[in-house]
């Protein structure tokens, strides 16, 4: 799940990969909007007419199913970029987009976008493998977790929060922002309960510790051998 990070700063491609022109075409035709925490960037099934990066924040992706329960696919921060499923066919969003905290996008529309990708080969080729390296994650995440069981898939959880969102500036080895119960939930196909019961038992264990709503990383080699069944 986490090997995209490095390929998703979108903004930084666009200023190694794209000629000044088409930089600055970019950043003049770009509109910055705010999302209040809670609130949707995009819904699955919306018309697709802009492109989004997140210039700073954090924001969760997910499906719906019929039933109402989430699957969180992916989590996002700061230059990462979002919306980008709604490329091709129809142009709708295939799946939503929430701000897990105030949340500052910025919105390009999806022609210019695709303009800049044809204009600029380096930028469409990395671009290009953005994608192939997301699919290739999703299905790998897909697989790894059919055969894994609740702890090793909470493991696995912590580490992706821990690496797309890292720890608090302020507060030694405590993640920046941790997901709720719910989310964790909705993202390792568990329920509540189990959650709760599996970052309770990994309390008292000393793996990590519960500081309220927040999760401080205590052993995190230890996290990944429970994660690789070790």
């Amino acid at each position: 799940m986490n090997e995209m990070a490095s390929i998703q700063q979108v903004d930084e491609l666009i200023a190694e990969c794209c000629s000044s022109q088409w930089r600055t075409i970019l950043e003049e035709n770009r509109d910055v909007m705010r999302y209040a925490k809670g609130s949707y960037i995009f819904r699955e099934g919306e018309a697709a007419k802009r492109t989004k990066i997140i210039i700073k924040g954090k924001a969760k992706v997910f499906l719906t199913y019929k039933t109402g329960r989430e699957q969180i696919v992916r989590l996002a921060t700061n230059g990462q970029i979002v919306g980008h499923r709604g490329f091709g066919g129809d142009q709708q969003y295939s799946v939503s987009c929430k701000a897990l905290v105030d949340t500052t996008v910025a919105h390009i529309p999806l022609e210019l976008f695709q303009e800049a990708l044809m204009a600029n080969n380096l930028f469409c080729y990395r671009f290009m493998m953005f994608f192939a390296e997301e699919l290739r994650a999703s299905e790998a995440h897909l697989k790894s977790f059919a055969n894994l069981d609740v702890r090793q898939r909470m493991a696995e959880a912590l580490i992706y929060n821990l690496k797309t969102f890292g720890y608090s500036r302020k507060r030694k080895k405590v993640l920046s922002h941790a997901l709720s119960r719910k989310d964790f939930s909705s993202m390792i196909g568990a329920t509540y309960e189990s959650v709760v019961r599996v970052l309770n038992d990994f309390d008292r264990s000393g793996v990590i510790q519960i500081i309220n709503k927040d999760i401080k990383i205590l052993r995190s080699r230890e996290l990944d051998r429970i994660r690789k069944g070790i």
